[in-house]
């Protein structure tokens, strides 16, 4: 009988605590109309029912939300990588233009992240840019399966770096505010779980769709799930900045804030870092199945197979 009170207390005990911490989550994303004053605002009662449970579940939803187009994303980014001697041969490309139509990917999404950065910064809706960046990228995914030459290829695979860029701009930003400070590294991590597990999925599939049916269509079923998930995203989004530590300096221009990120040694050696690690895993990620085919006799799906357990290894 104790050992049946104790865990019933112990139960009681975790789930007030899951509800006042949730329950101040979703007072902090709701009230978008209040003021910076409302800092100290009160607990709010608890809600029962399915609309209270609801509630508390919105950060996870989102959060899942997210890191499935976030998987979508990288599925349709290694597509290319996993068809590339399949697109040659069939539009006649030399392997400096199957190369470069991940480089032009590359050189746009660099480009354009940071427009789509400033513009959720000035005043631009979030949910704008995320439905406008999974359309731009899912439907030029869909849209490559009908190119005839290397310029119609490479148009549509630049505008998935458009696409992809708006996505990731404004979807780190939107984790930050459904979690609190101390949760947001944890959840950002789940997030970021995608990259890895996606990026295999796009080997595999793109390989073996490619050999079964054809590389056009590895395209337009890798970019329709997209398109799909469209629909998943008219949900309630939460306020920016609702959950950050209350801070009354002024926000900085574009150009200081740029000094300051030029001026602080451990951002400028953490970016040099994180640049060298990616041009050189790059490089391997976008040539990789096609030097398996080349010099081991495989097939592309067999290739994808290959590099797809070596990502998630």
């Amino acid at each position: 009988e104790a050992l049946c009170c104790s865990s019933t207390w112990n139960r009681l005990t975790i789930r007030a605590m899951l509800q006042r911490c949730w329950g101040r989550v979703w007072d902090a994303c709701s009230e978008s109309g209040s003021s910076s004053g409302d800092a100290e605002r009160r607990e709010p009662e608890e809600g029962g029912g399915v609309r209270g449970r609801w509630r508390r579940a919105t950060p996870y939803v989102g959060l899942a939300f997210l890191t499935l187009i976030n998987l979508i994303n990288y599925v349709d980014r290694y597509v290319p990588s996993a068809t590339k001697d399949l697109i040659k041969k069939d539009l006649g490309l030399s392997d400096f233009q199957t190369g470069f139509l991940f480089t032009a990917f590359v050189l746009v999404y660099m480009v354009t992240a940071p427009l789509f950065g400033y513009l959720s910064d000035r005043g631009i809706s979030r949910k704008i840019i995320l439905i406008s960046g999974v359309l731009i990228w899912s439907a030029s995914t869909c849209l490559t399966s009908l190119c005839v030459n290397f310029v119609t290829i490479l148009i549509p695979r630049a505008c998935v770096g458009i696409g992809e860029a708006a996505y990731c701009a404004v979807s780190v930003t939107l984790i930050c505010d459904y979690f609190p400070e101390q949760r947001r590294s944890r959840m950002l991590t789940v997030y970021y779980t995608a990259i890895p597990i996606g990026s295999a999925i796009g080997y595999i599939l793109g390989g073996t769709l490619g050999d079964w049916i054809g590389w056009r269509y590895a395209f337009i079923f890798t970019g329709l799930p997209g398109l799909v998930c469209l629909a998943l995203i008219p949900m309630k989004l939460p306020r920016k900045g609702c959950l950050d530590s209350s801070n009354n300096s002024p926000t900085p221009s574009l150009w200081q804030g740029t000094k300051m990120l030029a001026t602080n040694r451990a951002y400028m050696f953490a970016t040099a870092g994180y640049i060298a690690i990616t041009f050189g895993i790059g490089a391997m990620a976008d040539w990789l199945p096609t030097f398996f085919s080349r010099n081991y006799n495989t097939s592309m799906s067999e290739a994808g197979f290959v590099v797809g357990a070596l990502v998630v290894a």
